[in-house]
């Protein structure tokens, strides 16, 4: 009895360690079954562009659905050239010592919008001026307080048409999202992406190991990118779930409809074939470390644009030509430089662009400062003190000229326009 006990005992044990060893067996297996599908999946170049076009309209929902009833944004820009052309080096003087700042605000609440320019040379003010906007008035107010101590009074009510005015008012009504809307948004977003991964053929697509990397291209000639488009647009104009997901179902049918005949067209660029050829590396193909757009207008003749991703915040670009002069075929560098991002605070983000060696110019750097804040300063201006720009008076002209000529923006840039 005893010896039985022990040998259920070890086989009980001994079916515990199988068990075991095909529990981790199975889960293995099945590891290396979804890896496998992965990576296979993943590894084909049409399903790397699809993903990179997907995260693209996701990226594009993300924005649009953020929608604020106010706006204030400012986008500062200042540059720098260096050159030795001496027919440029004045005006790169000016440049550097220049900087400009465009204010946009707007307010859905109170239907006001505001514009306001701002420049600076040597560190002074040199023009200050600003564009006044109050939804449904047939009005906009200028001031340039160097030139005229009144609002200038544009009527531009017979200047606009319908369709134009319409957008205007859209720009002012409440854009913020229901549920059913959001919902709504995600459909179009479901059908765009079936219909581009339907008419994207593999055949247009290839990829092959380069410098430890996966190069996927996908290479197209313009005619057929045109044809393509032209079949998601009949597509889409047919279908209604698609049609039914926008408020005015009929306007999105006529942009459709219009693409359908743009693409009936024939140009001149019909036979420019296209390659863009995404680099990534990593199992599953996800991360894009370069990126090549190659446009062939004939043989001998293409013109290349490479970026080059550095880190999180700098691209590297290149761009390249291959053309046939008297006879000889030269491949050149035309251009080259870097794009560099940065998060200066929590409502403000840099980019700076640097260009080395433009043909005739030299070196140059330009600057964007982009800073968001959360709430306005749009006041009421006051309209009585506003002059009609039809009803100014000889005195009120007079007083503008004086002053313009006078202003320390005449005398900079009167030299070079002849006045």
């Amino acid at each position: 009895m005893k010896k039985e006990v022990i040998f259920l005992e070890n086989l009980k044990n001994k079916n515990g360690r199988i068990a075991l060893i095909i529990s981790a067996l199975a889960i293995i297996i099945i590891a290396i079954l979804i890896g496998g599908y992965l990576y296979i999946n993943n590894s084909k170049p049409k399903n790397v562009f699809i993903s990179q076009i997907n995260k693209t309209i996701d990226n594009f929902d993300s924005k649009s659905s953020t929608v604020k009833d106010k706006i204030n944004t400012t986008v500062t820009l200042s540059g720098k050239i260096e050159t030795e052309n001496e027919q440029l080096k004045e005006t790169a003087k000016i440049i550097n010592d220049s900087k400009l700042a465009v204010n946009v605000q707007a307010d859905t609440k109170t239907q006001k919008a505001s514009i306001t320019l701002d420049i600076d040379y040597l560190n002074e003010k040199f023009f200050d001026g600003s564009l006044y906007y109050e939804n449904g008035d047939n009005n906009i107010y200028l001031f340039v307080e160097e030139l005229f101590n009144k609002y200038l009074k544009v009527d531009i009510s017979k200047s606009l048409d319908e369709e134009t005015k319409e957008q205007i008012n859209s720009l002012f009504s409440d854009n913020s999202q229901s549920f059913g809307e959001k919902l709504s948004l995600k459909k179009v977003e479901r059908i765009l992406k079936r219909e581009i991964n339907d008419k994207l053929a593999e055949k247009y697509f290839s990829k092959e190991n380069i410098d430890g990397m996966t190069k996927n291209t996908i290479s197209i000639k313009l005619e057929e990118i045109k044809k393509i488009l032209k079949e998601i647009a009949i597509e889409l104009e047919k279908d209604d779930d698609f049609l039914g997901s926008y408020k005015n179902p009929e306007d999105i049918k006529q942009t459709l409809e219009a693409l359908i005949k743009a693409s009936e067209k024939a140009t001149e660029y019909d036979q420019y074939n296209v390659e863009i050829s995404l680099y990534t590396n990593g199992l599953l193909n996800k991360e894009v470390k370069k990126i090549e757009l190659k446009v062939v207008m004939a043989e001998n003749q293409s013109a290349m644009v490479t970026f080059n991703k550095i880190d999180n915040n700098t691209i590297e670009f290149f761009v390249n030509v291959d053309m046939v002069e008297n006879n000889v075929n030269v491949k050149a560098e035309a251009l080259k430089g870097t794009i560099k991002s940065e998060k200066i605070d929590n409502n403000t983000e840099k980019t700076t662009l640097e260009i080395d060696n433009i043909p005739e110019v030299g070196k140059i750097i330009l600057n964007m400062e982009v800073k968001n804040e959360d709430e306005t300063t749009l006041d009421n201006i006051d309209k009585s003190n506003s002059v009609d720009v039809n009803n100014l008076s000889e005195a009120d002209q007079m007083t503008i000229f004086t002053n313009l000529v006078k202003s320390k923006i005449y005398n900079v840039i009167s030299p070079y326009v002849g006045i």
